[in-house]
């Protein structure tokens, strides 16, 4: 019984960090998206702010603080693989190929591929 409310909760929790990497600013202009080269252009705008934040808790003290917000950081970033389906403007495909864009863009940085397997590379 114990076990199953730790998985049910452990579910919840998971599902709420996914709902804020897509209620986050950076996200909400990707879903307003009218074409795909728009989306684009913001998926690119997303991934350059966190690549910022990225950079900036790298000059950070090494603290659990900041490893928190790489945790958070990383929950953004892998929320971002999907994110062409909150593109409610675009049809199907271009969704779709949004999607494989943003993850082309994060699969290209060293840095967040190591950051989404709990991997912090500059400490």
């Amino acid at each position: 019984m114990k076990k199953s409310v730790k998985l049910v909760s452990s579910i919840l929790l998971f599902g709420f960090f996914i709902f804020l990497g897509f209620g986050s600013d950076e996200e909400s202009d990707i879903s307003g998206a009218s074409s795909f080269e728009g989306a684009k252009k913001e998926v690119d705008d997303v991934i350059s702010a966190y690549e910022e934040e990225y950079n900036d808790l790298c000059g950070s003290a090494r603290n659990g603080q900041n490893k928190e917000k790489f945790r958070d950081l990383s929950l953004k970033i892998s929320s971002l693989r999907n994110c062409g389906m909150e593109c409610r403007n675009l049809d199907t495909k271009d969704q779709f190929k949004v999607s494989e864009y943003a993850e082309q863009k994060i699969n290209s940085n060293k840095d967040f591929v190591a950051l989404l397997k709990y991997t912090v590379n500059c400490w």
